[in-house]
């Protein structure tokens, strides 16, 4: 994986329009383990592909984004270039004043703490809250609480992540939840099925993509993270959309960004 390493917050090369501002993501949950940075990863490589130009801030003391995106070759710097997209660690004051411009898209990986969620929200036009399971929707409503404190005009969207791929019965009823906690709270659903597999942790611990990995479940995995990526690009960029094999040119050529 090819790496550039910076010290500091200079972005150079393709500025976007003057007057054109970054679209910002944050991935928000209120415990660890909800796949947020999973999220986070992926959505920073799909809009790559797509060819804009992306910025994946790590918002969180552990560096698990900065890790993972780029294949743990990180040594602790505040600033990355990877192939097709950038990464900034950045865990106490969240300024995208230098970047707003710069930038299609910024995902911002959030901490999990009430502090952390508050000041990602405050920059966010979309959050995207990853449900597993009944505690973190749970959780999804103190996020959305939040929100609406913070930031009344960000849009939120709710993803189904983690489904058990074996118990249907369990999937269904955690679908019907979901869709009554968005009518609840008037936001958005997006039900895609990200099952939870060991292709997926083997993703992390390798610093891979989860489509990356063979069989069934890796190709499932990749087509619901696809349908997210082309949903964001559709309703936020400029409407391009990615298939299978789009995604395949794309890495075996190398990104080209505008």
């Amino acid at each position: 994986m090819k790496v550039k390493r910076k010290k500091v917050y200079s972005v150079k090369s393709n500025k976007r329009n003057k007057g054109n501002e970054a679209v910002v993501i944050g991935i928000l949950g209120h415990k660890g383990g909800t796949g947020k940075t999973f999220l986070s990863k992926h959505l920073i490589t799909l809009l790559s592909n797509l060819e804009y130009k992306v910025l994946g801030i790590d918002f969180d003391k552990q560096g698990d984004l900065m890790k993972w995106a780029s294949g743990y070759e990180w040594n602790g710097e505040n600033f990355l270039t990877v192939n097709g997209y950038d990464l900034l660690y950045e865990t106490n004051v969240l300024d995208l004043s230098p970047f707003i411009n710069e930038y299609d898209f910024i995902v911002v990986d959030s901490r999990p703490d009430y502090e952390g969620m508050g000041k990602v929200l405050q920059k966010v036009d979309i959050a995207i809250i990853p449900v597993d399971g009944r505690l973190s929707m749970e959780g999804a409503k103190d996020v959305i609480e939040i929100s609406r404190y913070v930031h009344n005009n960000a849009k939120v969207l709710l993803v189904r992540n983690k489904l058990k791929g074996i118990d249907r019965a369990l999937n269904l009823r955690e679908k019907k939840i979901l869709e009554s906690l968005a009518a609840e709270y008037q936001i958005s659903i997006h039900l895609i099925s990200i099952i939870d597999s060991e292709g997926v942790r083997m993703a992390e611990m390798n610093g891979d993509n989860a489509w990356e990995y063979p069989g069934r479940v890796g190709k499932t995995v990749g087509t619901a993270l696809i349908s997210l990526a082309n949903f964001l690009s559709n309703e936020y960029g400029k409407g391009r959309q990615l298939g299978w094999g789009l995604l395949y040119e794309r890495n075996k050529q190398g990104i080209k960004r505008n």
